[in-house]
C-alpha cells in the first residue's frame, strides 16, 4: 500500500482485531455463544415448531427451566412451612374452630343454628340498645334460638331420603352427592364456633348485609377445609358475583390449596403446556407494566392476569379425575341457565335500558338488548359462547333419563336464546363457529340436514336477528363504524409502539390513544383482543398467546382421538374457546375481569384433562 494513512488503518484494524481475539471478552462472547449453540436445539420453540412439542421439550428446554422457577419457589415455601402448617392444623384452637363450623353447616344440625341465632339475637339487642334503636326482632330470633337449641336433629341425615330432594338431584344429574358428609359425632367446637358466628351476625343491626356473615363464613372454612369446594364455588359464582367478589374466592381457593399441599407434602406443581406460555405472558405483562404510561392502572390489570392465571394452575393442579370435571361441567351449566334466565326476563319484562348499544335508527322496532348479571350485552353473549357448548355436552353425554334430558335439554335452550337476544352479531358468529366444531365432532352425519336447517333459519328467525345479522359489515351502522375507526387509530398507534407496548389497562390506552384517534373518536380500549394484546405489552405479548392457543387446540385434538367420552369434553372446550377467539376479533373480551377470569378456567379444565388422560394411558400402558 503506497498511501500512509491507508496502510495506518489497515494495521490499526489488524492491532486491534488480534487484541479482541486475546481479550476476555472475546472470551465471554464465545461462551456465550457456545452455550446457546448446544441449547438451541433443545429448546422449546424450535421443537415445537418443529415437532409440536412435548415431554421432553419441557423437561429439558432453558426457556421452561426459567419460567418455572415461580412455581419452584413456591414448592419450596411450602416445603418451609410444612411442619407449621400441619401443626396449626391438628393443634390450633382456631383451625378446630373451622372445621366445627363447617361440620355443622353441612350436617345441618339444628342446635348448631339454634345456638347462632340465641348468640345473633343476644348480640343484636345489645347493639340495639347501644343506638337506641330497640325492636322487637332481635329478642323473638333469640327466642326461636332458645328453642332449637333443644332440638337434637342433623337435617342432613334425611335429606337423601327426602322424595323431593332426590328428585332435584336425579334431575340436575347429581345422583352421587351425599349430604350426610359429616355423621360423625358433633364436638364441642362446633357449638362454640356457631355461638361466635351469631355474635358477628348481631352486627346485622348496625347494616343488614352483616346478617349474611355465617353464610360468608361458611364459605371460607369450607375453602380452608376443602379446597376443590373453591373451584366449584367460581364456576359457579363467577358470571353472577361482583368481580372483586369472584378475585376473592380465586385468592383464597389459592391460598388454601397450597396449604393443602403444605400439609399432605405434595410439593410439585405442574405447569403443563399452555401453562408455560401463560408464564411467560406474566412475565411479558410484568415487564410492560413496568413501562406503562399509566402505572397505577397497569399495575390492578397485571394483577388481575396473576390471579386468574394463578387460578388456572390451582384448578389444572387440584382437578384429578373425570368425575370431578364431570361436576364442575354441570355446576358451570346451571350456572349459565340461572343466567340466562334473569336475561331472559330482564328482556321480557322490560328490565333493560332501552336504546342502549343499538343503532335506534338502523334497528327502530328492536331497542332492547339483554345483559343479564354482566352489565353488558356483548360481555354476556362472550360468557355463553363459553358455557353452550358445555350445555350441550351435559345433555347429549350425561342426561340419563327423561327429566334430566328435559332439564337439561332447558339449559341449552335457555342459554341460547338469551344469545339471541343480546343481539351481539360478533358472538352470533363466534357460536355458529363454535356449534360447527361440536357438531362435527359429535355427529358429522348430521352435517347432512344442516344445509337444510340453514336455508330454513330465515322463515323461522325473527326479522330482527335477521337484520341484525345482514348488517354485519354495514359502515353505516354506528355501532360498526365505531368499532373500525378505533381500529383504524389502534393501527397508527401501534406503528410507533408495536414493539413494547404502553402498559396494560384502559388507563394507559386513553392517555395514549386520542393522540392517534380516527375521526375523533375517543375509545377505552381498541374492541380487538388481538390489537389490545399487542397495545399493552408489544408483539411478542400477542405470539405468546397465540402459541398457548395453539398448544390448547393441539391437546384438544388429541384428546379427540383417545375416546369419546374425553373426546366431547375436549370438543365442548375447544369449541367454546374458539367461538370465544372469533368475538375477539371484534371486541375486547378480556376487558371484563370476571369474563376473563371463567376464560382461563375453561383453559384451566382443558390443562387437567390433558393430565388426567395421560395418566389413563400410562396406567394403561403398566397394566398391558
Amino acid at each position: 500500500m503506497n498511501s500512509v494513512i491507508l496502510s495506518f488503518i489497515y494495521g490499526f484494524v489488524l492491532r486491534l482485531y488480534d487484541e479482541l481475539l486475546s481479550s476476555r471478552f472475546w472470551g465471554l462472547l464465545c461462551r456465550i455463544h457456545t452455550f446457546f449453540r448446544k441449547n438451541f436445539n433443545k429448546s422449546l420453540i424450535v421443537n415445537t415448531v418443529k415437532y409440536g412439542g412435548g415431554g421432553e421439550v419441557e423437561r429439558t428446554s432453558l426457556m421452561c427451566t426459567l419460567l418455572r422457577i415461580p412455581t419452584a419457589v413456591v414448592s419450596a415455601v411450602c416445603r418451609i412451612f410444612s411442619k407449621a402448617v400441619r401443626s396449626f392444623a391438628e393443634n390450633s384452637v382456631l383451625a378446630a374452630l373451622g372445621r366445627g363450623y363447617t361440620a355443622g353447616f353441612l350436617a345441618l344440625d339444628v342446635r348448631f343454628f339454634g345456638i347462632m341465632l340465641f348468640s345473633a339475637g343476644i348480640s343484636s339487642c345489645v347493639f340495639s340498645v347501644l343506638r337506641d334503636n330497640a325492636g322487637a326482632a332481635p329478642l323473638i330470633m333469640a327466642a326461636v334460638g332458645a328453642v332449637l337449641f333443644f332440638v337434637r336433629i342433623k337435617l342432613a341425615d334425611y335429606l337423601d331420603k327426602s322424595v323431593t330432594v332426590r328428585f332435584i338431584k336425579a334431575s340436575l344429574g347429581f345422583e352421587d352427592i351425599s349430604f350426610r358428609v359429616c355423621t360423625g359425632a358433633i364436638s364441642k367446637y362446633v357449638y362454640f364456633s356457631g355461638a361466635i358466628a351469631g355474635l358477628f351476625a348481631g352486627l346485622g343491626s348496625i347494616n343488614a348485609i352483616l346478617y349474611a356473615l355465617p353464610a360468608a363464613a361458611f364459605g371460607l372454612t369450607a375453602l380452608m377445609c376443602y379446597p376443590i369446594s373453591g373451584i366449584f364455588f367460581a364456576f359457579f359464582l363467577a358470571p353472577i358475583l361482583p368481580t372483586m367478589a369472584v378475585v376473592g374466592i380465586c385468592v383464597l381457593t389459592v391460598f388454601s390449596s397450597l396449604c393443602r399441599r403444605a400439609y399432605t407434602g405434595n410439593f410439585r406443581i405442574n405447569m403443563g403446556r399452555c401453562g408455560i406460555c401463560l408464564m411467560l405472558f406474566l412475565v411479558i405483562a410484568f415487564i410492560s407494566t413496568l413501562f406503562s404510561f399509566a402505572h397505577k392502572g397497569s399495575i390492578g390489570v397485571f394483577g388481575m392476569y396473576l390471579i386468574f392465571i394463578g387460578f388456572y394452575y390451582c384448578v389444572l393442579n387440584s382437578v384429578k379425575s373425570r368425575n370431578t370435571i364431570e361436576g364442575i361441567l354441570k355446576i358451570f351449566a346451571l350456572s349459565a341457565a340461572i343466567v340466562s334466565v334473569y336475561g331472559i326476563m330482564q328482556y321480557a319484562f322490560g328490565w333493560t335500558t332501552k336504546n342502549a348499544w343499538i343503532d335506534t335508527d338502523m334497528f327502530e322496532s328492536s331497542t332492547m338488548r339483554a345483559y343479564s348479571t354482566l352489565a353488558n350485552p356483548n360481555v354476556l353473549g362472550e360468557y355463553l359462547i363459553l358455557a353452550l357448548p358445555v350445555c350441550a355436552l351435559v345433555f347429549v353425554r350425561w342426561a340419563r333419563g327423561t327429566w334430566q334430558k328435559i332439564v337439561y335439554a332447558l339449559f341449552f335452550a335457555a342459554a341460547l336464546l338469551c344469545l339471541v337476544l343480546t343481539q351481539s352479531r360478533g358472538c352470533w358468529i363466534g357460536f355458529f363457529l363454535s356449534a360447527a366444531i361440536f357438531v362435527t365432532y359429535y355427529r358429522s352425519e348430521l352435517w347432512k340436514v344442516l344445509p337444510f336447517i340453514i336455508i330454513l333459519l330465515p322463515f323461522v328467525l325473527p326479522d330482527t336477528v335477521i337484520n341484525r345479522l345482514l348488517s354485519v359489515g354495514d359502515m353505516s351502522d354506528s355501532s360498526t363504524s365505531y368499532r373500525v375507526y378505533i381500529w383504524f387509530g389502534t393501527l397508527l398507534m401501534l406503528r410507533c409502539f408495536w414493539l413494547g407496548g404502553i402498559g396494560p389497562g384502559e388507563a394507559a390506552f386513553r392517555s395514549v390513544y386520542p393522540y392517534y384517534s380516527y375521526m375523533g373518536i375517543i375509545a377505552p380500549h381498541s374492541h380487538n383482543l388481538y390489537l389490545q394484546l399487542v397495545v399493552d405489552s408489544g408483539i411478542a405479548n400477542l405470539l405468546v398467546f397465540l402459541a398457548c392457543m395453539l398448544l390448547f387446540f393441539k391437546d384438544m385434538i388429541n384428546i379427540q382421538r383417545t375416546g369419546r367420552d374425553k373426546g366431547l369434553i375436549a370438543a365442548a372446550l375447544m369449541s367454546g374457546v374458539a367461538g370465544f377467539l372469533v368475538q375477539s376479533m371484534f371486541d375486547y373480551t378480556f376487558y371484563n375481569y370476571r369474563v376473563m377470569g371463567i376464560f382461563f378456567m375453561v383453559l384451566a379444565l382443558g390443562g387437567a384433562l390433558v393430565r388426567i388422560s395421560e395418566k389413563e394411558e400410562t396406567a394403561l400402558e403398566k397394566d398391558n
